[in-house]
């Protein structure tokens, strides 16, 4: 069984950017949501860069549950400088 501190930090620190905004994105699919993979490569793969030491990176993708699309998955990655610390919600 895991503890809290081994859930926490399986959940908030990655070793790259792109494995945290993956994380965020596996998250919202295991919750129902769907995303376009044309607003995927305008708002993440070509609107974000990865954050540089200390710095954050914002964006929100527009998602899609049962056709409507009124979500919005939001992603925030800090980079410590050793790891990327991850904050992801659906709005």
């Amino acid at each position: 069984m895991k503890t809290l501190e081994q859930f926490i930090t399986e959940q908030t620190y990655f070793n790259s950017y792109s494995e945290a905004v993956q994380f965020a994105l596996k998250t919202a699919e295991k919750r129902g949501f769907t995303y376009d993979d044309d607003e995927y490569f305008d708002v993440v793969a070509s609107g974000t860069k990865k954050p540089s030491k200390d710095k954050t990176t914002s964006f929100k993708l527009p998602l899609h549950k049962n056709g409507k699309s009124k979500n919005m998955l939001v992603v925030n990655v800090f980079n410590t400088g050793k790891k990327y610390e991850l904050n992801h919600y659906v709005s």
